[in-house]
């Protein structure tokens, strides 16, 4: 029998190991500060964001979960989960540490209970396998690719795990990225795999959309250099003794620092994509005001609420509250109103890309009956906080 391993690691001026629940030496010294992969990303710091990043060694598969840490670019959590190549673990079993893990990634804090349920998670046992497996590792000396999954890609992030967590094809890379299609951060993909009847005919019916990026210079499906490959020394990790006492500082140390309270991208359940090759980062934050003000000169406010919407990934109160088509829908989202949400700004807002998420999150939520004021909040934001990043947000409501 067999046990998953975890390894939760902070990056914030400096990189600190902060629990480990069932670690071992030699697996613990492939695991190490992740920003050289974060680096080959062209993503919004001001944002908290959630990446997943596949790496091999010669015993098993490295899955971690990256959330990111504004505002600095490359300050990072990362809770990476070890499956043993030995292991017979289905899809729906590591998912559900999976998706456990980014739950509790993506909220301000980790209480005692966090710690306690992730505690349990690992403490389950799996069977073998029955056949002894000795994996390719990843290139350490190769760049970083990406596959995407959600949006349009017809794939879900179940879909890379399972039978399909070992892809031999991945192998020359350092590590492969798994990211949401609708973020537009992918580049030409790795050497295609050989993919089963299904995945045949569920990328036929929703085929990947995969978009270069100007930075890309090389052509799919050949991998390329990812904005210059780190060749950042990894480093070893002593191993933390799994005790409450180390939950609890977990709990009081985990998302200490700055403005790491704003909620960020939320990261569809992933599918099998093939790997694309992460274009090159830059490091100035986006710009986030970029749709027009609406005036008397600028009279179609439902456009301008839309293209508001659409350009930019955090939302602030000031700038909604001049357009009369979206007046109000800040206090419903802080306030977390549902039924408004759906009902009301729906409709409204049909035609928006970037609330339609926000609307299909919502009608989830409803669904599943969230609790939505959990862990004690009356509104979404804190008190005096203006802006919404709206993936977050979503993964706030639908957890």
């Amino acid at each position: 029998m067999n046990r998953l391993q975890l390894y939760i690691a902070k990056s914030l001026r400096g990189y600190k190991s902060l629990v480990s629940f069932n670690p071992d030496d030699i697996v613990s010294r492939h695991v190490g500060d992740m920003r050289d992969a974060l680096a080959a990303i062209d993503y919004d710091p001001l944002e908290k964001n959630i990446f997943y990043l596949v790496q091999y060694i010669d015993s098993g598969t490295l899955l971690s979960v990256l959330r990111t840490i504004p505002s600095e670019k490359l300050d990072h959590l990362a809770a990476t989960i070890f499956i043993p190549a030995q292991m017979d673990i289905s899809a729906d079993q590591l998912g559900e540490a999976v998706h456990a893990i980014t739950r509790k990634m993506s909220a301000p804090g980790m209480s005692g209970g966090d710690i306690a349920e992730l505690r349990e998670l690992f403490t389950r046992e799996y069977p073998d396998a029955g056949t002894a497996r000795v994996l390719t590792s990843s290139d350490r000396h190769g760049s970083y690719a990406c596959s995407l999954y959600g949006g349009q890609s017809g794939r879900t992030l179940a879909d890379y795990l399972g039978k399909n967590l070992y892809r031999a094809d991945w192998t020359p890379h350092k590590g492969v990225l798994l990211l949401d299609a609708e973020l537009g951060l992918g580049g030409p993909a790795p050497e295609p795999h050989t993919h089963t009847a299904a995945e045949t005919h569920k990328e036929a019916a929703a085929p990947t959309p995969v978009r270069e990026s100007p930075r890309t210079t090389a052509p799919a499906p050949s991998a390329t250099e990812a904005g210059g490959a780190a060749t950042g020394t990894r480093r070893t990790i002593i191993a933390a003794a799994a005790g409450f006492a180390a939950g609890l500082l977990l709990g009081f140390c985990l998302f200490a620092g700055g403005q790491d309270e704003t909620v960020g991208r939320r990261q569809a359940q992933p599918e099998i994509p093939a790997a694309i090759s992460a274009p090159a980062a830059t490091t100035a934050p986006p710009v986030e005001e970029t749709a027009p003000a609406a005036t008397d000169e600028h009279p179609d406010a439902l456009a301008d609420a839309t293209a508001y919407l659409d350009s930019n990934r955090t939302w602030t109160r000031s700038r909604m509250e001049q357009n009369s088509a979206i007046a109000g829908l800040f206090d419903d989202l802080n306030a977390m109103r549902i039924d408004r949400i759906i009902d009301k700004w729906g409709p409204q807002l049909k035609d928006s890309k970037n609330f339609g998420a926000v609307v299909r999150a919502a009608e989830s939520s409803r669904r599943k009956n969230i609790n939505l004021h959990r862990e004690g909040r009356t509104s979404y934001n804190k008190p005096g906080d203006e802006s919404i990043g709206y993936v977050g947000y979503t993964y706030w409501i639908d957890p």
